[in-house]
């Protein structure tokens, strides 16, 4: 079918089925703001470095960005942003590298931001002569990714924020932002000697509206990068809000109306209703479901501890358990996830953050059947932390990082096969009430379970199945791991 510019059309597409089985991709935050590698606010260093005194995390700075800046680079007035760009060399940069760590950590999509919001572009651009092609790496970035993606068969993604370059810059005339010469970085400078915080993220509401010229350039860039790279999945920021809606459904039928042609399935993501439900699928930036919902959601979130959406000075980063754990539940729940891996100014990934992605990766080389490919079960899991809810009652966002115990299960299904996933090694007894909290219904008959075993291992466990639950003897020898998974193979109860 050919999609048309309005929401009836597009709100037929619907998720992939690539996706809904991928369950887990990564992408980098690598670019101009990666040199400065200023933390915690990482890609917020170029709006906050023209704003002294501005931090959008003051308790966890002992230095503002515009300081920052100043004792390593010099006066704003004489260094400023469009100077770092001769700095960002990407010497070590290795696309086919990158993407073996991808492959080797699990994922099954992956790719680059193209262009964040300080306004350079990724990839060899027409519309935007400020790109890494003709300045800085002189390579077009999104290329050698994609391909090396592709080549290894994931899926491939390619991540737009440069919806926010409107308002992202102070464009004083003090500094080099409000200077016509690089309005193809910094943007039009609309906005010249207002109070600067109001480039702040917290005050974008007070920002005047995109002009045309602007959501040409919004979708001219867009236009570059559906034709040049066709990729599976574009993923949004959230300054997509602040583009006029008739752009917005003008781009997404263009993109979708590439299937044909391409004879696959790609989809879009959008964060606060910029697209409409059915159109593409919503994400949850550092944020979860607290229940698994009837349609597919996407997470992003990242490997380092910071936060800062790119490579920080003396970064630390999360262990594997903690973004296993982060995946499982959000794949109980109907959720995707996506990963940032942020390497370094000069294009290395950091050996500690591969040290993170390889034991992910090792883990779902053996445990994989119960995420790939997987469907929600009736209820995603049991355990302290997990919530009842009752009937039709909505979910509600779950932020921030969780602990969990071995007493926490999350559940995935595939064909007649039940996954239940102990968050922690077992006991030598388990209890797994399969049963609905909301109502106290039984999920599964007692005469229904054929066999249950612990993936990796070929021993299949006694279990004795009552109205109180299924009671397993873990008689196996286990090795202390992130995750341990019970593969219950079922049979008709009748």
């Amino acid at each position: 079918m050919k999609y048309q510019e309005d929401w009836n059309s597009l709100g037929t597409h619907g998720i992939p089925e690539w996706l809904r089985d991928a369950k887990f991709g990564i992408y980098t935050h690598w670019g101009v703001h990666s040199v400065p590698a200023k933390g915690p606010n990482g890609t917020w260093h170029p709006n906050l470095m023209y704003i002294p005194g501005g931090s959008l995390k003051p308790d966890l700075e002992d230095i503002t960005s515009t300081e920052y800046h100043e004792k390593n680079y010099g006066k704003l007035e004489e260094f400023g942003y469009k100077d770092y760009i001769p700095l960002f060399t990407a010497e070590y940069f290795d696309a086919d590298e990158w993407a073996e760590v991808f492959e080797s950590a699990g994922a099954k999509f992956a790719g680059p931001v193209a262009e964040h919001h300080d306004g350079f572009t990724m990839w060899d651009s027409k519309v935007n002569k400020w790109n890494a092609a003709n300045m800085g790496p002189k390579r077009d970035i999104v290329r050698e990714v994609t391909d090396a993606v592709r080549k290894r068969g994931m899926k491939t993604v390619a991540a737009m924020h440069h919806a926010e370059q409107w308002f992202f810059y102070n464009h004083s005339t003090k500094y080099d932002t409000a200077d016509p010469a690089f309005e193809g970085l910094y943007g039009k400078a609309h906005n010249v000697d207002e109070d600067p915080f109001n480039s702040l993220l917290v005050n974008w509401h007070k920002q005047d509206f995109p002009d045309k010229d602007f959501h040409e350039q919004w979708i001219n860039k867009l236009y570059e990068v559906v034709d040049n790279y066709e990729p599976d999945l574009m993923f949004f920021d959230i300054g997509m809000v602040y583009i006029q809606e008739e752009y917005r459904k003008r781009y997404l039928s263009y993109y979708y109306n590439k299937e044909k042609e391409w004879n696959k399935k790609v989809v879009a993501s959008y964060k606060f209703g910029e697209l409409v439900a059915g159109s593409a699928i919503v994400d949850l930036e550092q944020a979860r479901m607290s229940k698994s919902m009837p349609t597919p959601w996407l997470t992003d979130t990242t490997i380092d501890d910071g936060m800062g959406w790119c490579y920080i000075n003396g970064c630390g980063y999360r262990s594997p358990g903690d973004l296993l754990h982060y995946l499982i539940d959000t794949v109980s729940k109907n959720g995707q996830m996506l990963l940032s891996v942020n390497p370094l100014p000069n294009g290395k990934i950091e050996d500690e953050a591969k040290a993170v992605l390889k034991e992910m990766g090792k883990w779902l080389a053996k445990n994989g059947e119960a995420i790939y490919g997987t469907r929600p079960w009736t209820i995603y899991g049991e355990g302290p932390d997990t919530k009842p809810v009752y009937g039709n009652a909505a979910a509600s966002v779950e932020y921030g990082q969780k602990t969990y115990t071995n007493k926490d299960f999350r559940f995935t299904t595939k064909c007649s096969c039940l996954y239940a996933i102990c968050m922690g090694k077992p006991d030598d007894k388990v209890q797994l009430k399969v049963a609905d909290n909301s109502f106290g219904r039984v999920l599964i008959y007692p005469n229904e379970i054929e066999s249950i075993r612990i993936l990796g291992t070929d021993k299949h466990l006694n279990f004795k199945h009552t109205k109180e639950g299924v009671f397993i003897d873990v008689d196996v020898e286990l090795e202390s791991d992130y995750a341990y998974v019970f593969k219950i193979e079922r049979k008709s109860p009748f």
